[in-house]
């Protein structure tokens, strides 16, 4: 246990180390490790299997290491919400082209139970939830819209009510 509290500790330290500093060039797939090491205890206990298709040697992108972490753990928060009786979460990291320019994708994809129609176009606006119960404020998907379109990033969501939801974010990489 004090191993693993060493090693969240770590992470976190890691997350936060380019707080207040410039933007700077970083890995996507090892911020991304970092980031799930605070939240796999969490999945454990929620039956909630990870899976990663990591694509190697993928480009750096340019940002705060610790404000992308952030709006990571946001979308896995609430992937993992949507899934109280446990499920499957896919995190899909890959290069692509898009107008010509090069991007980073990250895809987050749970087996939820998904986003309705008629709400879809409304979860990234601030203090808007979809969930029943108090669990926040309704600022976590708003607050990561807005660090990855500061970034030159997009987020788009794909979902179907009953059949789980994909978050995909496209961050420009490093020139």
């Amino acid at each position: 246990e004090i191993d693993r509290i060493v090693n969240i500790t770590d992470n976190l330290r890691a997350l936060s180390q380019n707080e207040g500093s410039e933007v700077v060039s970083f890995e996507i797939n090892e911020l991304l490790e970092n980031t799930l090491e605070l939240i796999k205890p969490e999945l454990n206990i929620k039956n909630i299997k990870l899976v990663l298709q990591f694509e190697k040697e993928l480009p750096e992108v340019m940002a705060h290491g610790s404000e992308i972490g952030q709006a990571f753990l946001n979308i896995v928060s609430n992937a993992i919400d949507a899934m109280p009786d446990g499920g499957k979460l896919t995190i899909v990291t890959q290069g692509v082209q898009k107008k010509g320019l090069p991007l980073v994708r990250i895809r987050i994809i749970d087996t939820g139970c998904g986003i309705a129609n008629d709400v879809i176009d409304k979860i990234f606006e601030p203090f808007y939830s979809t969930k029943k119960e108090i669990k926040g404020v309704g600022l976590g998907l708003s607050s990561s819209y807005t660090i990855i379109n500061g970034y030159g990033g997009k987020l788009n969501v794909e979902s179907e009510e009953g059949h789980g939801t994909t978050f995909i974010i496209d961050l420009p990489v490093k020139i």
